[in-house]
């Protein structure tokens, strides 16, 4: 929900934490979705929206949550950067749509460097879907690179109960049936190369 002062010949809405919605006295106060607001006249209030803003809002808690996840926070260029052990990601905030996107970085192994995260392309991850709240993206990207752990292992031991289950498992051994196929391929290569080299005496 949003706030906005009845009285405000301004109108602008807030976000409930704005310090400027809580300046607005009680009998002027009312509240509205975003939705209803942009319908009513009103616009968004530049001192509650955006990334700088709203990481800054629950910075605290951001910070709490990704230490206790073994996870490395940033926010560079208005873009929020979360390194894992074995993954990149990034949130992009949409001022139109209010509303966080989540992108991932493929084939990432150890802990990039804070000057290595803008650099390579990344992914919009399709399979979560838009987010109001940093944190859920967190708990996303927590519960995601935990089941690439265990993928990494043998995905075999990932769960298979739910559909999402089923369909993260499909995709693991997909993965894992071309990881081998590529690695019998350079087998075969590096044999062939070995035959080659024997006949012309190497």
């Amino acid at each position: 929900m949003r706030v906005v002062s009845m009285q405000s010949k301004a109108k602008v809405y807030h976000r409930e934490e704005c310090r400027y919605a809580k300046k607005i006295l009680p009998k002027n106060r009312m509240q509205l979705s975003s939705e209803a607001a942009e319908k009513a006249g009103y616009h968004i209030c530049p001192y509650c929206d955006g990334m700088d803003v709203l990481f800054r809002m629950k910075k605290e808690q951001i910070l709490k949550y990704a230490r206790k996840n073994h996870m490395e926070v940033d926010l560079l260029n208005h873009v929020l950067y979360v390194r894992t052990d074995v993954g990149c990601w990034k949130m992009i905030y949409s001022m139109s749509e209010q509303r966080f996107l989540l992108y991932h970085k493929n084939y990432m192994q150890g802990v990039l460097s804070l000057d290595e995260v803008e650099e390579g392309a990344y992914h919009r991850q399709r399979d979560v879907p838009f987010s109001k709240s940093i944190e859920k993206y967190l708990f996303y990207i927590s519960k995601h690179d935990a089941a690439r752990k265990i993928e990494m292992i043998d995905y075999r031991l990932l769960p298979n109960r739910t559909k999402k289950e089923k369909r993260y498992f499909a995709s693991a051994r997909a993965r894992s049936n071309r990881r081998s196929q590529r690695r019998l391929e350079e087998l075969f290569t590096m044999i062939e190369q070995g035959a080659k080299d024997k006949q012309i005496g190497l």
